[in-house]
């Protein structure tokens, strides 16, 4: 089976994004986000830095537990775009 170039630079950029974004949420600390504590970390916990932390926040606030599987489907549309399948 050949895979073309922009297929796999699909797979790529969709498996760093799946990746991010679950190192964000594993490392989300409610001490990141300003408004949502009175003495805010001074350094940031979340290994995705400022943009991590918010976007682990929006995700768990309006998705709860189930913001886990989000990576997880971003991971397999990449690998199904490689396959030529449907997602």
């Amino acid at each position: 089976m050949k895979f073309s170039k922009t297929k796999e630079i699909k797979l790529i950029f969709l498996l760093a994004i799946a990746i991010v974004i679950l190192v964000s949420l594993i490392t989300f600390d409610q001490g990141d986000i300003k408004f949502l504590t009175s003495n805010p970390n001074p350094v940031k916990h979340n290994i995705a830095g400022f943009v991590g932390a918010y976007m682990a926040w929006a995700m768990l606030f309006l998705m709860g537990l189930g913001s886990y599987i989000v990576p997880i489907l971003i991971a397999l549309w990449g690998v199904m775009a490689l396959l030529e399948d449907k997602p």
